[in-house]
């Protein structure tokens, strides 16, 4: 298992590579209302902050208006994982998984968090399912950034499986 050193800083650099940009400026974020964008910049504010309590109410906030906010999810599961709610941190994963199937950086950490739980079987359809979106994009539908990130999406997953090992 990782220490709880190695797993702050496994997570600092999922959060630092996280889209971290306004509400408004989230793909689908113009479909929620003004109280629950500001929600959500709030959420993320306090990520930055890692107040990590105050950032899953405030994402609880956003999901009370759109329970299938893939970005929404993503954030209150990294939330979690900081707090090692490692239960929590994977039903949230696997709603923003669930809410947008392409969405890279939750698969990983999806597959991380099944790791961390011990279920190595889960983690590794994480991984079958990120080379697959890989190896399934065609050039004219994905840049080379996103083949890159789901390159580097199964590396990191490769690399917490084998040291479960």
């Amino acid at each position: 298992m990782l220490t709880v050193t190695m797993r702050n800083v496994v997570l600092s650099i999922a959060f630092a590579a996280a889209p971290l940009g306004s509400a408004k400026a989230q793909d689908g974020m113009d479909a929620l209302s003004e109280e629950a964008a500001a929600a959500y910049d709030a959420g993320l504010a306090a990520m930055r902050e890692r107040e990590f309590e105050t950032a899953i109410e405030r994402f609880d906030d956003v999901l009370d208006e759109d329970k299938a906010h893939a970005e929404a999810n993503y954030f209150a599961g990294l939330a979690y994982a900081y707090t090692d709610e490692d239960k929590k941190a994977e039903r949230y994963l696997k709603r923003a998984v669930k809410a947008r199937a392409t969405f890279l950086e939750a698969r990983e950490w999806l597959a991380r968090i099944q790791v961390r739980r011990g279920d190595a079987d889960k983690a590794r359809e994480q991984l079958a399912a990120l080379v697959e979106l890989k190896d399934g994009c065609a050039p004219e539908v994905c840049d080379d950034a996103y083949v890159a990130r789901a390159e580097k999406a199964a590396e990191n997953v490769k690399k917490a499986l084998a040291s479960q090992e």
